[in-house]
């Protein structure tokens, strides 16, 4: 930093802030939100203060975002934060499959990055459930079917809805094993093999709007930054006309969540698997609620794209982590999932009723 304000007094660095410095502290953004230092860097944009001095001038927060990091005892995983343009826009964009998207784990750091995460190398393992341990292997276990038995089967005869109830269905079987039982990756493995056709077939009636939990997630940020019209409020918002089919949606979709599932922070910071699969059920409908206020006419690429941020923005960067983890760790206290299997029905509903194009309007790959 010390390097970077250096370069700021001899005017080695422009910014377009009103004040470089107030009451002794480095102003990066603007009144709108934007950051100073980005501008017209090479004929193209980019960040002014690495195009002059280097990334050795960047904050550590620049030097790492958009990286999601954990370690563990098994070593390093990382994720990306789609607040991020980039990240989001290759999330929905990139048609590569869904475990090439996510091969983040062990990762190998270049020099430029500031490593800095959830540090678990010395905490208990996940746990399954209050009181018990999954185990660091029982916990690979079930990220790896959710992943690759599961999330990876959506747009193959799989709708996204029918795979996330499939996987809470998973996951309740997983929770309730015991000691005496078999080892329990060798459980989850027999277990991970879905049966059939994953069909949509919810237990009911579910009445829960799902729209409450961006409510009750809002009011745990503090009045200083809490937003006042959630989702609204992006500093940057997404500008892509293309049409956005229910297909392609659905694989955005499914995309991200796997984004929030790999290197999750709520495995460590929750009460149990359950608690785990409540963050990405909650991001689903929270993403789902996003999209729906955006899309009054036929949804685009550039609403999908901007929903996803927005969800991000609020369960990674606007809440505390640990308040996120406690907040779907409360499901933890109920007999079963029924909840969760809400939200994804609600959000299901959300999708249904909007007003998509045809199957043959232009994809993002084209």
């Amino acid at each position: 930093m010390r390097l970077l304000r250096d370069a700021l007094a001899a005017g080695r660095v422009a910014s377009t802030a009103t004040e470089a410095f107030q009451d002794g502290e480095l102003l990066g953004r603007l009144p709108q939100g934007e950051c100073g230092f980005h501008g017209l860097v090479d004929g193209g944009s980019g960040c002014r203060v690495e195009a002059a001095i280097g990334w050795e001038g960047l904050a550590h927060s620049c030097r790492q975002f958009p990286r999601l990091l954990l370690a563990d005892a098994q070593g390093w995983h990382q994720s990306l934060s789609v607040w991020c343009g980039t990240a989001a826009a290759l999330v929905v964009n990139d048609d590569r499959p869904l475990p090439n998207f996510l091969s983040f784990d062990h990762i190998l750091t270049d020099p430029r990055v500031h490593v800095e995460g959830l540090d678990a190398r010395a905490a208990w393992p996940p746990l399954l459930r209050p009181g018990v341990l999954a185990g660091l292997d029982g916990y690979d276990a079930w990220e790896r079917a959710v992943l690759t038995q599961y999330l990876a089967r959506v747009g193959q005869g799989v709708s996204l809805s029918s795979a996330l109830l499939a996987i809470v269905d998973f996951t309740e079987a997983v929770r309730a094993w015991s000691a005496p039982d078999e080892a329990l990756p060798a459980l989850i493995l027999a277990r991970s093999q879905p049966s059939g056709a994953m069909a949509w077939a919810p237990e009911g009636p579910f009445d829960d709007d799902a729209s409450f939990i961006s409510f009750d997630l809002i009011e745990r940020i503090p009045t200083a930054w809490r937003p006042a019209h959630w989702p609204d409020g992006l500093t940057d918002p997404t500008h892509d006309d293309r049409p956005l089919t229910r297909a392609r949606a659905e694989f955005a979709l499914c995309r991200y969540l796997g984004t929030r599932l790999v290197a999750s922070w709520v495995a460590y910071q929750g009460g149990g698997l359950r608690s785990v699969a409540a963050s990405v059920m909650a991001c689903y409908a929270l993403a789902v609620e996003a999209l729906a206020s955006r899309a009054e006419h036929a949804p685009t690429i550039g609403h999908m794209t901007d929903s996803i941020r927005a969800t991000d923005w609020l369960v990674l960067h606007l809440l505390d982590r640990q308040d996120w983890a406690s907040w779907c760790s409360q499901v933890e206290d109920h007999g079963n999932a029924t909840r969760l299997r809400s939200w994804v029905a609600a959000a299901d509903r959300r999708l249904n009723d909007l007003p998509w194009p045809s199957p043959t309007a232009s994809s993002p790959a084209s």
